[in-house]
C-alpha cells in the first residue's frame, strides 16, 4: 500500500520515464490528438479514472494536456485519496517537474546540469534522470538544487516547502467556511442579486477569487492569472481587483491585517529634527514684510 509523503516519500518500483519509453510514437500522436480536442470536464474525468485505476502512463499524457492549457497540478483532480497518494510520489514529482518546465522556460536551477528540465523536451527526459537517480528526497532537498520560488512550490503538489504546505492547508481547511459565508452575504444583499441574476454564479465566482486571492497574496495581477488557470476564463487586473474587494466586504475575515509600524525614540527623534530643519529653511527663504 503506497503511504503520504508525510512520513518516508515512497519511490515506485520501475521509472515512469522507463514506462514512456515503451509508448510506440503513433499511438502517442493519437492520445495528444485525442486529448487536444477533449472539453475540460471532459479530460478532468479521464483524470480521476486514471487515478482510480493507477494508470500512470494515461495519468502523464493528461497531465502534459493540462500543462498545454496552463493548468498547474494544483488546479487539477487530486492524485490523493484520504492523505495517501495513489500513484507512486516520483511520479507527481514528475509532473511537477514538467509543468515547472514547461511555464518556466527562463528559469533557472542552483545546479547547472538541472537547466535541462527548463528548456526542451530531449533534455528534460536527461535532466530528470540525473535529478532522480538516487533515492526519492523530501520536497526540501529540490527546492534548494531547483531554486523554487513561493509562486512556483504553490502550483505545485510535491514540490513545496514547509511554509507553503502549510498554507495551502489553511486554505484547504478554510474553504467551506468561506463559501457558505459569501453565500450568506450574496442572499442578504438583494440588490446585488436583482443586478447579477444568477446569484450561485456569482458566489462561485467570488469563491474562486478568494481562493486564488489567498493563494496569490491577494496581488489582483496574480490573483487574475491564477483564476484563469483554475477556470479558464480570462479576467483583467482591474476586475480582480474589484472582487478581491466585493469578497473582502461579503468575509471580511479574509481581508488580510495591516501590520502597524512600531514607532521608535529614535525614529520620532529624527522626525522632530527633520521637521525643525525644514522649518528654520522655509523662515530663511521668507521676505521681511514693508
Amino acid at each position: 500500500m503506497i503511504e503520504s509523503h508525510l512520513g518516508e516519500p515512497v519511490t515506485s518500483p520501475d521509472s515512469l520515464l522507463d514506462l514512456l519509453s515503451t509508448i510506440p510514437e503513433e499511438k502517442r500522436r493519437a492520445v495528444v490528438e485525442k486529448l487536444a480536442s477533449a472539453p475540460r470536464e471532459k479530460l478532468e474525468k479521464v483524470y480521476r479514472e486514471s487515478v482510480s485505476k493507477r494508470n500512470r502512463k494515461n495519468l502523464w499524457l493528461i497531465a502534459e494536456e493540462f500543462t498545454r492549457r496552463g493548468v498547474p497540478p494544483e488546479f487539477r483532480p487530486s492524485v490523493y485519496l484520504e492523505g495517501k497518494p495513489r500513484i507512486p510520489e516520483d511520479d507527481i514529482l514528475l509532473h511537477d517537474l514538467q509543468w515547472l518546465g514547461a511555464r518556466y522556460a527562463k528559469h533557472r536551477p542552483l545546479k547547472k546540469k538541472f537547466a535541462g528540465l527548463f528548456s526542451h523536451s530531449r533534455a528534460f527526459d536527461w535532466s530528470a534522470r540525473q535529478l532522480m537517480k538516487a533515492r526519492l528526497h523530501q520536497p526540501w532537498y529540490y527546492l534548494k538544487l531547483l531554486s523554487l520560488t513561493g509562486d512556483q512550490q504553490i502550483e505545485c503538489i510535491y514540490l513545496r516547502g514547509a511554509p507553503i504546505r502549510r498554507r495551502m492547508e489553511v486554505i484547504a481547511r478554510l474553504s467551506e467556511d468561506a463559501l457558505e459565508r459569501l453565500k450568506i452575504a450574496n442572499r442578504v444583499n438583494l440588490r446585488a442579486r436583482a443586478q447579477t441574476g444568477d446569484w450561485k454564479k456569482t458566489v462561485e465566482r467570488r469563491h474562486a477569487v478568494w481562493r486564488c486571492g489567498s493563494m496569490a497574496d491577494w496581488q489582483p495581477q496574480r490573483t487574475a492569472e491564477l483564476y484563469k488557470a483554475l477556470t479558464g476564463e480570462n479576467m483583467s487586473r482591474s476586475l480582480a481587483g474589484k472582487l478581491i474587494g466585493e469578497v473582502h466586504r461579503d468575509y471580511p475575515d479574509s481581508k488580510p491585517k495591516r501590520t502597524r509600524t512600531r514607532r521608535t525614540r529614535r525614529a520620532t527623534a529624527d522626525k522632530t529634527v527633520r521637521t525643525r530643519q525644514s522649518i528654520r529653511s522655509g523662515k530663511k527663504g521668507q521676505k521681511k514684510p514693508l
